[in-house]
């Protein structure tokens, strides 16, 4: 159901759904100690919620008292749907989630030939949406990540190696989904799902750090997602490292993607293993190990360096699937080469939120969008981390 309230909420109503929303089911007592409302103030924003159809009983709170229990209310799950969306050359991977954020349906799938990207996102989410038992013309929001760069108009700029993918993508995917899409770049999203659900909590500024066949950097700087005056805020692959300049395949990229590191390991004769699982395990040819872990470690460092003298981050979060088989044993090396080659002391990690990382980015903003629209802008951050 895609039905929103006939009026917008009230701040204590708002400041109470949020309260469902972060917390899950609570009963009243709970809510009135969280908003820090009286228990009689608490009762008519609960009644008027559950008049309005936002609000449904959960069941019975846990209790040791004698009595009956309390109710626990929660939002309701069927205000509306929402879709996150990787869409990547290769294939493209969906998740469907309900207004609290639970995901009810995931679905992925492979370009096939002659497959265009935006007929395969809406047969995929057709395919995720009807799980749910919708159309994808019922999804409140549709948010859709992508390589390359997404302008402040919300359109791509380009995509490297993909020209089809240019000016007018926003247009073909809305026309084939059916569905308000908005789009977004593919490593800001796993920057904001960082910032969420990773090692972003405990940093008020970081640089997410993407490097696998291609390079690119999601930075929050004070809690918010930098996008630049023209989306190419993170671009890093185009810092000049070579020559000719200004393109990917001159700039950090010829030295940190995955394909140059494969190079790397083939000058040192190393042609039956790949950088991960060289990475990953130091008794792999263990005459070269310890030296292409360094060699890539420089590289990195290089790279980070970079990024770090010019936004000084708290935190480097490493991704892609070379940082994930490193591990410790490689972020220790490029943290240890950093201080020998500056005074910057930045916390590097490798993320642990895995390939899934871009498709949460944007469940989280396509839930963002659909829950402004269903309730407002909320005017009070909610109370977190209160035990009922």
């Amino acid at each position: 159901m895609g039905a929103g309230p006939d009026r917008g909420l009230s701040v204590n109503e708002r400041l109470v759904v949020d309260l469902l929303l972060d917390h899950g089911p609570l009963a009243r007592p709970a809510i009135a100690r969280a908003a820090a409302l009286s228990r009689p103030a608490t009762g008519d924003l609960v009644q008027r919620l559950l008049d309005r159809g936002l609000l449904v009983t959960a069941g019975e709170a846990e209790t040791v008292q004698r009595g009956p229990n309390a109710m626990t209310y929660e939002v309701r799950r069927d205000l509306a749907h929402v879709a996150g969306v990787e869409m990547q050359p290769t294939r493209v991977q969906v998740a469907v989630a309900d207004v609290t954020g639970a995901v009810v349906a995931e679905v992925e799938a492979e370009h096939g030939s002659g497959d265009r990207a935006e007929d395969l996102v809406a047969r995929v989410l057709g395919e995720a949406s009807a799980q749910v038992g919708i159309s994808t013309t019922a999804l409140r929001s549709v948010v859709v990540g992508t390589p390359g760069v997404v302008t402040p108009a919300g359109d791509i700029d380009f995509v490297s190696g993909h020209a089809d993918w240019g000016a007018g993508q926003l247009a073909r995917l809305e026309s084939a989904v059916g569905a308000p899409v908005r789009l977004e770049n593919d490593v800001n999203l796993a920057a904001l799902a960082e910032q969420r659900l990773g090692a972003g909590r405990e940093s008020r500024s970081f640089a997410l750090m993407r490097c696998d066949e291609g390079l690119g950097v999601g930075i929050v700087l004070d809690g918010e997602l930098l996008r630049g005056a023209h989306g190419y805020a993170g671009e890093v692959g185009y810092v000049p490292w070579g020559r000719p300049y200004g393109r990917p395949e001159a700039g950090f990229q010829s030295l940190v993607a995955r394909a140059r590191l494969a190079d790397l390991l083939a000058t040192h004769d190393v042609l039956d293993a790949t950088p991960e699982e060289m990475l990953a395990d130091p008794s792999r040819h263990p005459d070269v190990n310890a030296t292409y872990l360094a060699e890539v470690a420089e590289r990195f460092a290089l790279l980070c360096l970079t990024v770090c003298a010019v936004l000084d981050p708290e935190r480097l979060v490493l991704s892609g699937t070379v940082a994930a088989a490193g591990g410790e044993r490689l972020t220790d090396a490029i943290a240890g080469n950093l201080h020998d080659m500056s005074p910057m002391r930045p916390a590097v990690s490798v993320t642990a939120l895995g390939a899934g990382a871009v498709v949460a980015g944007a469940v989280t903003t396509a839930l963002a969008l659909a829950r402004e629209e269903l309730f407002g802008v909320p005017d009070r951050v909610p109370v977190l981390g209160v035990v009922p």
